[in-house]
């Protein structure tokens, strides 16, 4: 398992890589903080002491989404394909159904590795960024949707949600429900129209910026102005705590957008995602073989 220490380490080759390549990885801190001791989803690669490399998993039940990075300073010594292959050994492979690779878009250097990688492009994911900063943004409105924090009793709720909404099998749905339920620095909402669960959306808390994730409303309680109202109210909240507010959506979406750019969020970056098809057919892999991780 990681160490607090690692994790640390982890954050500042984070920093050193974005600032670099001038670009924001997803490594999705908010699911980090939650690992567990029997999960082996992190590896890392270390040199003098510290950490240069690091892959993490993100297993959603059949299907594994991978993020990582190596050290300016290390690149092109097959480091990352030597995580991938510890990573991915083939029995763990042949259980999943899907892997996804995800690259910010503009990153130069991912766009080597992935030529040297069996993958074909499978989606792009907008980073969308609240910018409308005026004092209408931040007056109280009226609301058809009512917030308040989820709780263990929303249990079937929550994974139902995510399961209609989000194509999550029943395990997936399960396993984001026990990663995020109890996640320090975020809190899960169940959105009530009348009385009765109608959505949910959960808000995760960093220093200067808040993102909002999994947005969801029940079929029958949509079209009715809940998502938006529930939006506004998280405007509201996030933009009175000094945080700047982001979310995610996927391109294929285009009512979310719709919905996200009416209340005044923007595009600022974007996230592909591509699908290994075989993670160990590189061009150069003989080359690499001497490079295990460490």
């Amino acid at each position: 398992m990681i160490t607090n220490t690692q994790w640390s380490q982890i954050a500042e080759l984070e920093q050193v890589c974005n600032l670099h390549d001038g670009i924001h990885l997803k490594l999705n801190w908010d699911m980090l903080r939650t690992r567990t001791p029997e999960q082996h989803d992190d590896y890392i690669v270390a040199r003098n002491g510290r950490i240069v490399g690091y892959l993490g998993l993100y297993c959603f039940g059949k299907k594994i989404e991978l993020c990582g990075m190596v050290h300016p300073d290390y690149r092109r010594q097959g480091l990352f394909s030597s995580m991938l292959e510890q990573a991915l050994p083939r029995e763990r492979r042949e259980g999943l159904k899907e892997i996804l690779l995800n690259a910010p878009a503009n990153s130069l250097s991912a766009k080597e590795l992935l030529k040297s990688l069996d993958v074909q492009f499978a989606f792009s994911e907008y980073q969308m960024t609240y910018l409308c900063r005026n004092e209408h943004s931040i007056a109280p409105l009226p609301s058809s949707a009512a917030l308040r924090p989820a709780s263990h009793s929303d249990r079937a709720d929550l994974i139902r949600l995510d399961e209609l909404c989000f194509d999550y099998s029943k395990y997936a749905a399960e396993q984001y429900y026990e990663a995020t339920i109890d996640a320090p620095d975020s809190v899960t909402y169940i959105i009530e129209a009348s009385g009765r669960t109608a959505g949910k959306v959960r808000i995760v808390h960093e220093a200067e910026i808040s993102w909002i994730y999994g947005l969801a409303i029940y079929p029958e309680y949509r079209r009715q102005g809940h998502a938006r109202d529930t939006l506004q109210q998280l405007i509201h909240q996030e933009t009175l705590s000094g945080r700047s507010l982001r979310l995610e959506v996927a391109l294929n979406n285009p009512a979310a957008m719709k919905l996200y750019e009416a209340v005044g969020f923007q595009i600022t970056e974007i996230q592909d995602y591509y699908r290994l098809l075989d993670p160990f057919s590189l061009n150069n892999m003989a080359a690499y073989t001497h490079n295990k991780v460490q």
